[in-house]
């Protein structure tokens, strides 16, 4: 069994190899405060009201006891495909006769709360300690460890730069990653170009190409709650509070798993190719 001084000696050997590509999924943005799936489901589907949350809890009688707020999006998906196709343009949930209009707009309304708890932050209650839900005016999400990974990740490759590659793929919706790069003096090159409002171009994804000295690229595969679609159909990446750009139903995340079609189509086919 090696010693806790080796497996340190180790991983420090890892850290100096000169091509990363490292993985992050939903528990890198716990400490956040950014809920995990299970947490995010049962929050979303407190903010639901009626007939959103109706639709919900009958399509959630339909799914395995396991399913969370990605199974339920995936579902409706299916339904808003099949349900296009029909005469009626109505489905049955339940006992519910429900129309195209009304899947599409619970849909909307479950991408619009996951956008809206992701982005401000929400701790459920345990442990004896309170509920805490982030807003706009009093957002809770916290940057320190995504901060202390990027600064330690880079604290030793002084020398090493120039003939390094270290490139992030997420699949968390937050921006915790590249706002901690930016705060370290690092680019993200995400495909989009501009400032704080960026529009799609999805060149420079590949982690394979040369990318300049302090620049890393990020490949969210689940979108990100700063992606927006605009009415002209043009794919943006923006921060928050702009009156133009407050629809966060139109967030850009999650890719049905039977969906193909949005696979096909950026950011995504440039991000999975």
């Amino acid at each position: 069994m090696k010693t806790l001084a080796e497996g340190v000696e180790e991983l420090q050997k890892l850290l100096e190899v000169s091509t990363q590509l490292w993985l992050l999924g939903a528990g890198a943005s716990f400490d956040a405060k950014i809920p995990l799936m299970y947490s995010l489901t049962n929050r979303v589907r407190s903010m639901l009201v009626a007939p959103f949350s109706t639709n919900v809890s009958e399509i959630v009688n339909e799914l395995p006891s396991d399913c969370h707020i990605e199974h339920i999006l995936s579902h409706i998906g299916d339904l808003i495909a099949i349900t296009s196709r029909t005469k009626t343009k109505s489905t049955k949930l339940g006992a519910l006769d429900v129309s195209l209009d009304e899947l599409q707009q619970t849909h909307r309304a479950i991408i619009s709360a996951i956008a809206t708890t992701i982005r401000y932050g929400y701790r459920e209650a345990s442990g004896g300690n309170p509920e805490e839900i982030g807003s706009l005016t009093n957002p809770i999400v916290e940057i320190e460890s995504h901060k202390n990974f990027i600064r330690q990740l880079f604290k030793a490759r002084s020398n090493l730069e120039g003939r390094s590659s270290i490139s992030f793929l997420t699949t968390n919706y937050d921006t915790l990653l590249e706002d901690a790069l930016a705060l370290e003096q690092r680019q993200t090159i995400d495909g989009f170009v501009g400032g704080s409002i960026g529009y799609w171009t999805g060149h420079g994804l590949d982690p394979a190409h040369a990318v300049p000295p302090k620049s890393h690229v990020i490949l969210k595969l689940h979108g990100s709650v700063d992606w927006l679609r605009s009415e002209s159909g043009t794919l943006l990446r923006s921060r928050y509070g702009t009156k133009y750009l407050s629809n966060l139903s139109d967030t850009l995340i999650y890719p049905q798993a039977t969906k193909y079609v949005e696979t096909q189509k950026d950011p995504f086919a440039n991000i999975f190719n």
